[in-house]
């Protein structure tokens, strides 16, 4: 994971959607875990709850280094397998460059748990630039090569391997019934969050604590106008009424222009509302709209 020309590491990349999905966890009170691993398991951090054990986390996924610089899959799997034993959702961040077949191993994660893989990639992995000569690293066995970006061929070539490579990544995922999301190196903006979760969500319409952590992540990254955030608030409204449903319902009405609609919320999020700031936040609101 250590790639990167977009002004962003692929590791780093995949910090921020860690953090992003640790803190939509502790804003509901629920436990989280991690897991690193190469082709060994690196380190287990076992599920709990907190803000100090979230901080944790995101300090190890930021300071990690690895003992090792290859990959296996399958290890990774078969250990989350057999530790966590209450069934849970699992975001399995990686590149997903592994010489192996782990498909059987994805299948048995997945029923097991709900698995959603997350590719982190460059988007220079989809065709090499012209630029010459240059020297690569192969940062698995540490080898390093001088090839020639200027050769047709070789660049037809690589993009070749890409696209196979992606097909078969999607076959394995379908073959295992997983959520995939393919993310490229950058901000984790609400275009990657609505690929996470715009698939789940009408499945998860009667599970609150998925559509609060939804909610939470969504209004951290202020992606208030998405439409995966305007169900989840809908849904979370229908089952256990709060601020942040509220506004949310508020947020989609007001994007349909049905501004009486939004009004009745606002003032529902106000009620709702435990804290002065954020009772005046909704009650800005509803003067921005009476000024339109």
């Amino acid at each position: 994971l250590d790639f990167g020309t977009s002004g962003m590491y692929k590791k780093d990349m995949v910090a921020e959607i860690a953090a992003t999905l640790a803190f939509a966890a502790i804003q509901n009170n629920d436990k989280i875990g991690a897991i690193f691993f190469t082709d060994r398991i690196e380190k287990f951090i076992p599920p709990q709850k907190g803000r100090k054990h979230i901080l944790y986390i995101i300090r190890e996924v930021l300071g990690f280094k690895p003992e090792s610089q290859q990959t296996d899959l399958t290890v990774a799997l078969q250990y989350l397998t057999n530790a966590i034993k209450k069934r849970c959702t699992v975001f399995l961040l990686s590149d997903f460059f592994d010489s192996k077949d782990y498909t059987s191993q994805l299948t048995v994660a997945n029923r097991r748990h709900d698995v959603v893989a997350l590719q982190i990639y460059d988007r220079r992995m989809l065709q090499l630039p012209d630029v010459g000569i240059i020297k690569m690293l192969d940062a698995e066995t540490g080898e390093e090569t001088f090839i020639d970006t200027s050769s047709s061929v070789l660049r037809r070539a690589h993009h070749e391997w890409w696209v196979n490579h992606q097909a078969w990544l999607k076959n394995a995922f379908t073959k295992s019934n997983i959520d995939n999301i393919f993310a490229v190196s950058g901000a984790a903006d609400c275009a990657t969050m609505d690929n996470i979760f715009s698939s789940k969500i009408d499945a998860k319409a009667d599970d609150i604590k998925y559509l609060e952590n939804i909610i939470s992540c969504y209004e951290r990254l202020k992606c208030n106008e998405s439409a995966v955030f305007f169900r989840a608030s809908a849904y979370a409204h229908k089952i256990k009424p709060s601020a942040k449903s509220a506004n949310g319902c508020a947020e989609m009405s007001y994007k349909s222009e049905k501004y009486e609609d939004a009004i009745a919320y606002y003032k529902e999020a106000i009620e709702l509302a435990t804290e002065a700031t954020e009772k005046a936040s909704y009650q800005f609101k509803i003067a921005q709209i009476y000024n339109i």
